[in-house]
Order: C-alpha cells, then sequence, then structure tokens
C-alpha cells in the first residue's frame, strides 16, 4: 500500500498541481493526501479573527476564493460552494463574536478539502474522499 502526502510548501501554483499529478500518475498510489495551499491555513485563521472582531471579511474571502479558482482546471463551481459554506459561518462568528474549537476546525479543514478538490480536477481516475466522510478499506 503507498500513500503519498503533499505538503503546502508545494502547493502554490497550477504548475505544482500539475507536477504533483505527474508524480501520481507514474506512481500509483493507493490514497493522496494534500495540505492546505501555501498559506491558505493562515488566511483561513486570519478570517476568523476578522469576523470575530465584527470587521468584513468579504474582500479577503474572495480574494482567496479566486486563488483558489485559478490553480484548478474545473470544479469551480464546487470550490465556489465551499466558500459559500465559509462565507455563512464567518458570518455567524461576525454576529456572535466568538467561535468554538470545532467550528475553528471546521473552517480551517476547508484549505485541506480544497487542495483536494483542485488535486482531483487534474487525476480524474481517483476517487475524491473527504476525510469527514470516514475511512475506506479496500481489500
Amino acid at each position: 500500500m503507498l500513500v503519498q502526502k503533499f505538503g503546502g510548501g508545494i502547493l502554490a501554483t497550477q504548475s505544482d498541481f500539475q507536477r504533483i499529478a505527474g508524480i501520481v500518475k507514474k506512481t500509483n498510489p493507493t490514497a493522496i493526501v494534500v495540505s492546505a495551499v501555501q498559506g491558505v491555513t493562515d488566511e483561513l485563521i486570519s478570517l476568523l479573527e476578522t469576523a470575530k472582531q465584527g470587521k468584513n471579511f468579504s474582500t479577503q474571502l474572495k480574494k482567496l476564493c479566486n486563488k483558489h479558482i485559478a490553480l484548478s482546471e474545473k470544479n469551480t463551481g464546487q470550490i465556489e460552494k465551499v466558500f459559500n459554506e465559509i462565507e455563512k459561518l464567518l458570518k455567524g462568528i461576525s454576529y456572535t463574536g466568538e467561535y468554538s474549537d470545532k467550528l475553528y476546525a471546521s473552517v480551517v479543514s476547508r484549505g485541506e478539502y480544497l487542495s483536494a478538490i483542485i488535486l482531483g480536477t487534474y487525476l480524474p481516475q481517483y476517487t475524491f474522499w473527504p476525510a469527514e466522510n470516514g475511512i475506506i478499506a479496500i481489500g
């Protein structure tokens, strides 16, 4: 069983995703794990804090969304859907001025989720299986 993990340091540009897809096609791993795109986890944390302070986060969120869309060859609708969900959570945080550990984890984990969506556009032969769906055993 071969599992490959690609960290955020090498997930910054469209050519990075293309290079990773090439590696995956050559090595044919059983599973692929990706981190958030370089700098995205910090951006999501910043968005949480901006919302918690009741400040406007729309421009920052839109910029982050556009960054992900630019990295993807397709599935931009799926990326926009994730950002719409993040926006709803941030609006709630903005109203209450606080967030739980669970809400924090939910927002911050979207970075990895988005990277997997993007990599999936370069590797359509693989099945996208978000971690929140649990673990699947293939025998």
